[in-house]
């Protein structure tokens, strides 16, 4: 029989501090069981493992991984090794109207992308509770955005599908508003 040599995937030593400062627990052995330790300095431990990486050079693949990471949503990139930020991505589906459900993926907070996809959904999906998950997906997208004229419209297309006639009429008086203001 063959062995197969496996590449080594052992990380540096920081990365067990990042991933247990980021848990704010830590595995422990009491004899032969495996216990879990909360961590009381967890924010002090967070810093000193981001100061570490901080030290690390430019090139060091994890720690590419690493800032990755810990950078904030609204300035992280699509992946550790991509130069297109998160929001850039959203708002390119949504301009173009397509993959959607990726947008919302990346960017749970978007209403616009909840919105689009929603009445995507109704016009795309066979799914038994495309419906459903079209009324969710544009009710929290008016949630997310109740100023937004154009997240509105989608509201009124997914209740008009729905056979919702009442509410769709609140809902296009909301967009009308909204639009009228903008103007």
């Amino acid at each position: 029989m063959s062995s197969i040599n496996l590449p080594d995937w052992t990380g540096p030593a920081w990365l067990a501090d990042l991933a247990e400062a980021v848990a704010g627990c830590a595995l422990t052995t009491a004899g032969t069981i495996g216990t879990i330790e909360v961590l009381p300095n967890r924010i002090e431990r967070l810093a000193a493992a981001r100061q570490a990486i901080a030290k690390l050079p430019p090139d060091d693949r994890w720690a590419q991984i690493a800032n990755w990471f810990l950078a904030a949503p609204a300035e992280r990139m699509i992946s550790p090794y991509s130069t297109v930020k998160v929001s850039t991505y959203v708002q390119q589906r949504i301009k173009a109207n397509t993959k959607l459900q990726e947008a919302v993926l990346a960017s749970p907070d978007d209403a616009l992308a909840r919105a689009r996809f929603g009445v995507r959904l109704l016009t795309d999906s066979t799914a038994p509770n495309a419906s459903v998950q079209a009324d969710a997906e544009t009710l929290f997208a008016t949630l997310l955005a109740p100023g937004n004229s154009e997240v509105w419209q989608a509201r009124v297309k997914v209740l008009e599908a729905l056979k919702r006639t009442v509410e769709a009429d609140v809902a296009r008086q909301n967009a009308a508003s909204l639009a009228a203001t903008a103007k």
